[in-house]
């Protein structure tokens, strides 16, 4: 059976990277925040993504809320 792993829920200063990475060999892939095929997504919003992959021996899915925060520094 396929497994497919998109790690915790994080959060993240708004700006920074993030590459959610659901590679499976010979598995298909799709995004339901976007649509999205690719193996991979990189999110720019807050949200919940999530992936299913597909293949000969089933399908499995992950999800992973990712939260952007707007951090400021303030020096007195």
């Amino acid at each position: 059976m396929p497994s497919v792993d998109l790690g915790p829920d994080t959060q993240l200063c708004k700006g920074n990277p993030i590459i959610l990475n659901a590679t499976t060999p010979n598995y298909t892939y799709y995004w339901d925040y976007d649509g999205s095929t690719n193996n991979y997504f990189f999110p720019t919003e807050s949200g919940e993504y999530k992936v299913t992959i597909s293949g000969y021996c089933g399908s499995a899915t992950a999800t992973i809320n990712v939260d952007f925060k707007n951090h400021t520094v303030s020096i007195n």
